[in-house]
């Protein structure tokens, strides 16, 4: 992908953020717009008698219980509950007839309710009064004669019901349970109120008492609502107010409308939109942000992968993480993260971008990913192993000062720390000419900087000018390096300071090979020892450079078991002074101390092993399997889950892993038409070009050719 569209895409991407934040916003206003516009009415449900509070909390929790929500999610101050229970239970009720308990009921509820809402005609407006009303009524008489109550209630204003105090009086009673008017300082001078159990029977008075016009105001303007209906009359035990005891109640609910913006005052209506104005500005710089975190480096680092590989977003980042695993998988645990899987330059862009540090990503790493500035370059791994801690320390001084006085016009060295033993040194160079003498310096510089005891060793790659082949460069260097570590032996350059003369011993190829196999197997070590001890001493001149020679082979051979198998043993170097019976003793116990402590741990680790293994047989088309997740889950180092994978099967986890998906893969592809996609998901990979590649490298066919092939 070129940097134009690169740089198309991104601005595309940040200008659909920006609207989804628009959008997002917009939704969120209406919805609280649409909220805020309906104000809770009474619960509308009949209320059975109440012989006590409890039970009329209980009967009021559940079945007023949807409207209380709605309610306290609005966050009015009322608790509607309680107030119920007031009206049931509160000396008011017991004083029917009069006026003056439903005014003060009405005061409450407005101020209660509807605080700071200046036209009281909104309130007015519904069902409201349905409560206040019914409580007050007495209900005796006509009411044993009617069915089950469904009440009506109607409010009406004084621009509807002129003649409020003629139609209350004509109303016939036997039709209307109650009628009553009533005055309140506000918007709404006087106004009527009435209830009645038949909506036919209200019609008719209306129509009787009122004109055509006002008649239409009530019928098309007013909440009519009703309570739920279908029990008989005679199956209640209704009592009047004189008997003492709670009555019950109709109570009726509506969601009475008003508009949002004039029941706010104007500086909480500024407060709200400042508050939106600011959410809605931070959104959009969030947006942003991601976009630019997300975006940018992705177009900075795109090089790392050829151009017929490159994908788009999480597809390219994935590739290059899968080829930087590549590199270094199987050497040691520098691979847990993606941080410890990049052997790359300090100055390189990917270990700015592992490490956090996008300040230093400037135009000079645009030109090339690692930083280099010269055609050519060869790459050194390089490994350290000494009994001494100060050794360590003084290499990574060295490797400091190495950067700054090799650097010259012709020439750059990088550095990238693997752990404090292996490090890559990488040589950038304007000509394919003296790297052999490059190498034999930077040793001679590190290795003047180290104790007489510690052992440095080089593995060398050749000279390439292809930036293209930077992962091969690793690997080769990797690889030489590890031929000496195993040989003793090899591609590698080390010191050969001394009198000139040759020192005279044997120690077989492998050894440190065989001392492992021999701990494992459990067989006896010492012999082992005193067979080498016989050898030397037959065939071999053991002068004192020899024995201490010699020393110094099966000290480092112990150093490479341990690692081998992951012992913790300390181990201890021989005296130098000693003569070569002593020291061979004196080894012969460290080895002794080595096989008892992997034996003692072989004994625990047996069932863990069976079972990492069954579980990784059974799971491995879990994308979410991981070395890390297995490390923890056994609670094992990732160390030694590869190790016992390489010892075990020969190859390394992540091999094992691959090989049973890719066998997953080829039933799949034979015995199914499901496209190469959902293949791969269902054998465990999350994205489809990780399994191509994998899949073409197990197999050297691609899926889809591998399925034609077998079809």
């Amino acid at each position: 992908m070129t940097g134009r569209k690169r740089e198309r895409k991104f601005w595309s991407r940040m200008l659909l953020s920006y609207l989804v934040i628009t959008l997002l916003c917009f939704l969120l206003y209406i919805a609280f717009v649409l909220m805020g516009s309906w104000r809770i009415g009474v619960a509308g449900y009949e209320l059975e008698r109440a012989s006590s509070t409890s039970r009329a909390q209980r009967i009021l929790t559940e079945k007023v219980n949807v409207s209380l929500e709605i309610f306290n999610r609005i966050n009015w101050s009322t608790d509607f509950t309680q107030l119920y229970i007031d009206l049931v239970e509160g000396d008011r009720i017991r004083t029917a007839g009069s006026n003056q308990p439903m005014n003060a009921i009405i005061n409450a509820y407005v101020r209660n309710v509807y605080r700071g809402v200046d036209d009281v005609a909104l309130f007015l407006d519904g069902a409201d009064f349905a409560l206040a009303a019914s409580g007050l009524v007495e209900l005796a008489e006509p009411f044993d004669h009617m069915s089950f109550p469904t009440t009506y209630v109607t409010v009406g204003s004084i621009a509807d019901l002129v003649e409020i105090d003629s139609v209350k009086a004509s109303f016939n009673t036997e039709n209307l349970l109650f009628a009553t008017s009533f005055r309140y300082q506000g918007g709404l001078e006087r106004g009527v109120i009435v209830v009645s159990f038949s909506l036919d029977r209200l019609v008719s008075s209306l129509r009787t008492n009122l004109d055509e016009e006002a008649f239409e105001l009530i019928f098309n303007n007013h909440i009519v609502l009703s309570v739920p209906s279908g029990v008989e009359a005679e199956s209640l035990d209704w009592v009047s107010l004189s008997d003492q005891e709670l009555p019950t109640l109709a109570l009726a609910i509506g969601f009475v409308p008003f508009s949002f913006i004039d029941s706010i005052r104007s500086q909480q209506l500024m407060l709200w939109l400042a508050v939106g104005l600011a959410f809605y500005l931070f959104m959009t710089a969030l947006s942003i942000f991601f976009t630019i975190r997300h975006s940018r480096p992705l177009k900075l680092i795109s090089s790392l992968v050829p151009e017929d590989e490159r994908k788009v977003g999480r597809d390219e980042v994935e590739a290059i993480v899968a080829s930087l695993k590549d590199i270094v998988v199987g050497y040691d645990e520098y691979r847990s993260g993606i941080a410890d899987v990049a052997p790359l330059l300090e100055g390189g862009i990917m270990h700015e971008l592992v490490a956090g540090d996008r300040a230093r990503l400037d135009e000079r790493h645009l030109r090339s990913w690692l930083g280099f500035s010269r055609p050519y370059y060869f790459v050194i791994a390089l490994n350290l192993e000494s009994g001494e801690r100060d050794d360590y320390e003084a290499l990574s001084q060295a490797l400091e000062r190495l950067k700054a006085s090799f650097t010259t016009d012709e020439r750059s060295v990088s550095v990238y720390r693997r752990d404090r033993r292996n490090y890559f040194l990488t040589v950038n160079l304007d000509s394919e000419e003296g790297q052999e003498a490059i190498v034999e310096s930077v040793f001679s510089f590190l290795s003047g900087s180290l104790g007489e005891e510690a052992l440095l060793t080089f593995g060398v790659d050749m000279v390439r000018g292809d930036m293209s082949d930077f992962a091969l460069a690793c690997n080769a260097a990797l690889s030489a390096l590890d031929y000496m570590l195993v040989r003793g032996k090899g591609e590698v350059y080390y010191s050969e300071d001394g009198d000139g003369e040759e020192n005279d011993y044997f120690i077989p190829s492998n050894y440190e090979v065989t001392l492992a196999r021999t701990i494992r197997e459990g067989q006896d070590c010492n012999a082992l020892l005193d067979s080498l001890l016989k050898v030397n001493l037959m065939k071999h001149n053991l002068n004192a450079a020899a024995v201490r020679d010699l020393s110094n082979e099966i000290y480092y051979s112990l150093c490479k078991v341990c690692r081998m198998l992951s012992l913790d043993s300390p181990l201890e170097r021989a005296d130098s002074e000693s003569t070569v019976e002593d020291m061979f003793a004196f080894y012969k116990k460290s080895l002794e101390a080595m096989k008892r402590e992997y034996l003692d741990r072989q004994k625990g680790a047996d069932d863990a092993y069976s079972q990492l293994r069954a579980y990784v047989d059974a799971n491995f088309t879990d994308p979410s399997l991981s070395l890390g997740m297995l490390a923890e889950r056994f609670h094992l180092s990732t160390k030694t889950v590869t190790n016992h994978y390489y010892r075990h099967y020969g190859v390394t986890y992540l091999k094992y892993v691959t090989h049973l998906r890719v066998e997953k893969a080829k039933g799949l592809l034979v015995s199914t038409s499901d496209p190469i996609d959902a293949i791969a998901v269902a054998v465990g990979y999350s994205n489809t070009l990780s399994f191509r590649r994998n899949f073409k490298e197990e197999t050297g066919l691609a899926p889809s050719e591998w399925r034609l092939a077998n079809s």
